[in-house]
């Protein structure tokens, strides 16, 4: 996941990234014991287990949505403004 985010040229964004080979639920639970205010967690995720990452965790999930399939290509979504547009 750190190499796309890199080859795509987004990988300043985020302070830290996270996936595979540990799970998205124990992800967001390490994530969350460095939290004071853990009730305002927010996953914006775009999978059933981003939802339950979300859940197991007891925070908020806003679903995300993008219709891949909609494009001829791929080289808008591989484009950096606009993906950071269409976040």
């Amino acid at each position: 996941l750190r190499e796309i985010c890199k080859a795509i040229g987004i990988d300043e964004y985020f302070e830290k990234i996270l996936g595979f080979p540990i799970s998205k639920i124990e992800n967001i639970r390490n994530l969350l014991k460095n939290e004071t205010n853990q009730r305002n967690a927010i996953l914006v995720g775009d999978s059933r287990n981003d939802l339950e990452a979300a859940s197991a965790n007891q925070i908020y999930f806003v679903p995300y949505f993008l219709e891949l399939n909609k494009y001829d290509n791929y080289e808008k979504i591989r484009s950096r403004q606009w993906l950071l547009k269409n976040l």
